[in-house]
């Protein structure tokens, strides 16, 4: 009777212990299955690697936005040449040269001039770039600068400064004195002897009377 008792609180107790455990087991099931509805509710777990969708990469056609024609006839002309290239979906690039001052500029005009490496230029030529072609209506050498400077990182110039035409310095030229002249006093010669002219003295002739008048007047 006691091992029939015994027996009997054994299994109870094994069945209160396996509902316990079975309880919590179902109790974490539903938890995880809570979080991952939170977290991933779109999840599918799958033992099969998804691999990255790769889309190919889009090239513009070989040698379109190739400006090396322009850069050769700019160097031919002792040009400054600069370029950027626009990739795909563009396709093309912007360029210009700058030409350099050939010596006909006048001094007034250098202020439209800017210096790049202590070079002078004064005018744009060979350019897609509207502001930059001399052939066009709307060609603006000032506009021209201010276009490439946003289209070109690499282009960077100095304006150049009109110079100041200052007159000639006053120079105060010492002159010698004059030499000195010695005056010489002229020694006149003497002036002539005057000679003196005596008149001649005339004495009177006596004539000697005969004789016989001398006698009569006796």
């Amino acid at each position: 009777m006691r091992f029939n008792s015994f027996v009997i609180s054994s299994l109870l107790a094994l069945c209160v212990t396996a509902k316990a455990i079975d309880e919590k087991v179902e109790k974490v099931v539903v938890d995880d299955k809570l979080v991952n509805e939170k977290i991933l509710p779109t999840r599918i777990i799958t033992e099969i690697p998804i691999k990255p969708t790769i889309l190919p990469i889009k090239k513009c056609p070989l040698g379109k936005g190739v400006v090396r024609e322009q850069l050769l006839q700019c160097n031919k002309l002792n040009g400054k040449f600069y370029s950027k290239f626009h990739p795909y979906p563009d396709c093309y690039s912007d360029y210009v040269c700058f030409l350099p001052d050939n010596g006909t500029k006048k001094i007034i005009a250098l202020k439209n001039c800017i210096n790049i490496e202590d070079k002078i230029y004064c005018s744009a030529d060979i350019s897609n770039i509207r502001y930059c072609r001399p052939e066009l209506r709307s060609y603006d050498f000032k506009q021209c600068v201010s276009e490439a400077s946003k289209l070109f990182p690499n282009f960077t110039y100095r304006p150049v400064i009109r110079p100041t035409i200052m007159p000639p310095p006053l120079r105060t030229t010492i002159m010698p004195p004059p030499p000195r002249t010695i005056i010489k006093p002229t020694i006149l010669p003497p002036p002539p002897k005057t000679t003196i002219i005596k008149p001649p003295i005339i004495r009177p002739t006596v004539v000697p009377l005969p004789m016989k008048e001398k006698e009569e007047k006796l």
